[in-house]
């Protein structure tokens, strides 16, 4: 019974050293940041050519600061507007921030993402960018929108993109 008490000892004291390098070593990092739209990026009235192409460029400011297509009866413009949450980002843990296209209607297609920050003007993947804190900071997104005579006569011009949030370790 001596050599089992003695066994179990080492083994705690094996177990606790383990139990504090762990606590030491491992950072305490991040479930998942959370992202909630505020405003939807909108391009106005823009629709499909005849034949070719044309591009909405969609500013920082909701408003269109260039392309080629024919606006006239333009409706909303709004750049995206999200703020993103702490989550479980625990101290000064950075996030890295990108955004990419997930349009899969045919025709349509968003590149060239701009941003902005907590007010500072970010380029994708931003890296690096501050912890949100607890109050949250805004995102900004505004894009290139393509649009080829591909898309389907009455299909809306609706695209699609995600934004990725991921904290530094």
């Amino acid at each position: 019974m001596e050599g089992f008490i003695i066994f179990t000892r080492r083994m705690h004291a094996c177990i606790f050293t383990w139990l504090f390098a762990m606590l030491l070593f491992i950072p305490q990092i991040s479930t998942a940041q959370t992202v909630t739209e505020n405003t939807q990026m909108a391009f106005g009235g823009a629709s499909a050519p005849g034949t070719g192409s044309v591009t909405v460029i969609l500013g920082l400011n909701d408003s269109i600061t260039g392309g080629t297509a024919d606006l006239a009866g333009a409706g909303t413009v709004t750049t995206g507007d999200y703020k993103i949450g702490k989550g479980g980002i625990n101290g000064n843990v950075l996030i890295d921030i990108d955004v990419t296209d997930t349009t899969t209607t045919t025709g349509l297609s968003l590149t060239s993402f701009t941003g902005t920050y907590d007010g500072n003007p970010i380029t994708f993947p931003a890296t690096n960018q501050p912890n949100p804190g607890v109050s949250g900071k805004i995102l900004r997104v505004g894009a290139t929108l393509n649009i080829t005579s591909a898309v389907t006569p009455g299909v809306g011009i609706n695209p699609t993109f995600d934004i990725t949030v991921t904290a530094v370790p």
